[in-house]
């Protein structure tokens, strides 16, 4: 799952806009801006737990002497020693943790429907942001077929050529 941090707040208040507006949650009155800082920390800290393991495989490649390319294979297996999901597997685990922040949230009045339907609205409004992020992707693995996918220098490669499409493209 691809989330951009400055696109949290935007996505944070479209799920209370469409939870609320079809009468799955209420929000209390005037507390709107709180709702989204909590709703916004569940992702913030998804992203937070991503990158720490990024930076984790990345050192242990270093201590081993390991190439490049192992990067996915050992990202792989220290999420799967922490129990930590990431990419497609891991957007409804994260949505389920915005429904258990709704819950405990003192801005949310009430919740009146099932997490099962919580989360399905809540993917409906994530999926234009992962649209966004698939167009990016496509165009930025593009420009990198002359490199080995799953290498550190193609994903650094990737990370700058990303953060180069968003400039360009305002996102």
């Amino acid at each position: 799952m691809k989330i951009y941090m400055k696109l949290i707040p935007s996505i944070a208040q479209d799920i209370l806009r469409a939870l609320s507006g079809d009468g799955d949650i209420e929000i209390k009155e005037n507390r709107m801006e709180d709702a989204i800082l909590d709703v916004s920390k569940v992702f913030r800290e998804y992203l937070e737990e991503e990158e720490e393991l990024n930076q984790e495989a990345m050192l242990f490649i270093q201590k081993n002497n390991l190439a490049s390319k192992d990067f996915a294979a050992v990202k792989a297996k220290l999420a799967e020693e922490k129990g930590f999901d990431y990419g497609d597997n891991a957007i409804e685990l994260v949505l389920a943790d915005v429904v258990d922040a709704l819950l405990k949230s003192d801005s949310i009045e009430e919740v009146y429907s099932d997490n099962k339907t919580l989360i399905s609205k809540m993917s409906d409004v994530i999926k234009k942001y992962l649209d966004v992020d698939e167009a990016l992707d496509r165009e930025a693995r593009e420009q990198l077929k002359n490199l080995e996918e799953g290498t550190l220098e193609w994903d650094i490669a990737y990370k700058k050529v990303i953060h180069e499409l968003k400039k360009k493209n305002l996102v």
